[in-house]
């Protein structure tokens, strides 16, 4: 076999975390997935992944080897799908990472008329509240709320609509009329689980400039976008979350706004990238559409 079947085989373990799935995803089997990567790994002079019965680890080495290889191979990936989109109406996948709740509420919708332009091109779509790998997810575009820490990829902005306090009319109902951000350590909150930390930190700005940080106290809380936006529906207390996430609610009724004299917390919404000189047409064109939708 070729070095490139090779490299392709040890990435495909990488990304698949398995040498079952990845020879699964590469149609051959498990021994000659195995022995792609153990030939590699002679060639370099150097243990890419650390097996054992259950579990596949790379190596501090096969780390940095993945990602050095993986934008030669994306480079590669690009350069055929250019030469079919040049000779052929553009066609082919495009793999994008979106939070939970965003999928359901807006991205479907744009997804939708991309496609009625575009017929031929395919989704993936991998929803997630945690900030995907790009390399090594095989992800075209991400949407994610800030800025990435990696310099190699491009942030794009897409949104700066501020979080927004909002609740049911079921839930408001229940309570007395709500004024003041202190008046919150008192109520019933839907917080936000991010990584290991609790988004129970909520900030508001006043008409006069000033910050008011109130520490609330979770009476539900999760790491799932989605199931926040639910409980708040069905009046289970306070959301605090992008004015992107609840568009459409607030413009149904179904949430109604809270606290509006004050201005809540920057939630920059970005579309997230690698480097746009190797992007496919199609990875263009949908980007392109990405920023020119009213979030």
């Amino acid at each position: 076999m070729s070095k490139l079947t090779e490299l392709s085989c040890f990435h495909a373990v990488v990304e698949q975390g398995s040498f079952i799935k990845a020879a699964n995803k590469l149609g051959l089997s498990n021994t000659a997935v195995s022995a792609c990567v153990k030939r590699l790994e002679k060639e370099l002079n150097v243990r890419l992944l650390e097996r054992s019965t259950r579990v596949v680890r790379v190596t501090l080495e096969g780390e940095q080897f993945y990602n050095q290889s993986r934008s030669a191979l994306n480079q590669l990936d690009n350069a055929f799908e250019r030469a079919k989109e040049s000779s052929s109406t553009m066609h082919g996948n495009i793999s994008i990472a979106v939070p939970t709740d965003l999928a359901h509420t807006r991205l479907l919708g744009l997804i939708e008329t991309f496609l009625a332009n575009h017929p031929k091109v395919t989704f993936h779509i991998s929803t997630s509240d945690s900030v995907t790998n790009i390399y090594k997810g095989g992800i075209d575009v991400a949407i994610r709320y800030g800025k990435p820490d990696d310099s190699r990829l491009i942030a794009r902005a897409l949104s700066t609509k501020p979080r927004v306090l909002c609740a049911s009319a079921k839930y408001l109902n229940t309570v007395d009329p709500i004024t003041h951000p202190y008046q919150l350590t008192q109520l019933s909150c839907i917080c936000y689980k991010v990584k290991d930390n609790v988004d129970c930190d909520w900030t508001f700005t006043g008409q006069n400039g000033e910050a008011i940080t109130v520490n609330v106290t979770p009476k539900l809380t999760t790491d799932d976008s989605s199931i926040a936006r639910e409980w708040a529906l069905k009046g289970h207390g306070l959301i605090y979350k992008s004015a992107v996430d609840v568009h459409e609610d607030l413009k149904s009724g179904k949430l109604l706004p809270v606290l509006t004299d004050y201005t809540g917390q920057a939630s920059p919404l970005h579309a997230i990238y690698p480097s746009a000189k190797y992007q496919s047409k199609r990875v263009n064109e949908f980007i392109k559409h990405l920023l020119t939708f009213d979030w």
